[in-house]
């Protein structure tokens, strides 16, 4: 079947000398691997600033179901976010958000809800001023209601009960609760209490690989 559809890349993977594995979230089919050939390859529908993480893309694919590469006949870039590229904070909070979306999505099925909000989120990075020190933590909260195991209601419930005697959560709880008077140290148990929700609710997901990066750039904020 050849569809359209916009795509967002959350990873770019060598896969030979002359093809990559583009890994996108797309609006129509949920998280999908495509093969593509390499921006230097003749044969590449792709310029390199299309597979820049989180770029917006506007594909024609050719699908096929329970194929494991699906295949790019055509694309153009929708949005390239220029200002979160040439920004080393926002662009490295950019590659956090892709890989904290690509590993919290298992299935490729189809959830407009995720795509519009990590789009929405791009759209926001992109007009923004600077990070916050607490865009990481809210980026994973407002992701995880759209998951569905947002984890505090401000009664007794899993969560609570799940972290009881873990001496970050009275400051993530109240973090939840809207206060964002932290230090240094207490945001980073914040973000990384956070990244412990997220493993407990997906167990396939073993730990985040730009958090160490990312805390460079808010260490002193």
């Amino acid at each position: 079947m050849i569809a359209s559809t916009k795509g967002i890349v959350l990873r770019n993977t060598k896969y030979s000398d002359n093809k990559n594995i583009l890994t996108l979230l797309t609006e129509d089919f949920g998280k999908m691997p495509y093969i593509v050939y390499a921006p230097h390859s003749k044969r590449a529908v792709l310029r390199s600033s299309a597979l820049q993480v989180l770029s917006v893309l506007d594909l024609q694919v050719e699908h096929r179901e329970g194929r494991n590469l699906q295949k790019i006949k055509d694309a153009r870039v929708y949005k390239a976010n220029k200002a979160i590229l040439d920004n080393p904070p926002k662009a490295a909070f950019s590659f956090f958000m892709a890989e904290v979306v690509d590993k919290s999505i298992y299935a490729p099925e189809k959830d407009k809800e995720v795509f519009d909000f990590l789009y929405s989120s791009i759209e926001n990075l992109e007009a923004s001023d600077k990070v916050g020190a607490y865009l990481p933590m809210d980026f994973m909260m407002d992701l995880s209601r759209h998951l569905g195991f947002y984890p505090y209601d401000g009664g007794d419930n899993e969560f609570l009960r799940a972290f009881a005697g873990d001496s970050r959560l009275d400051g993530f709880v109240k973090y939840l609760q809207g206060e964002r008077d932290f230090d240094r140290n207490g945001r980073r148990d914040i973000l990384h209490l956070a990244v412990d929700y997220f493993r407990l609710n997906l167990p396939l997901l073993r730990g985040l690989s730009t958090v160490e990066v990312l805390e460079s750039f808010f260490s002193e904020q």
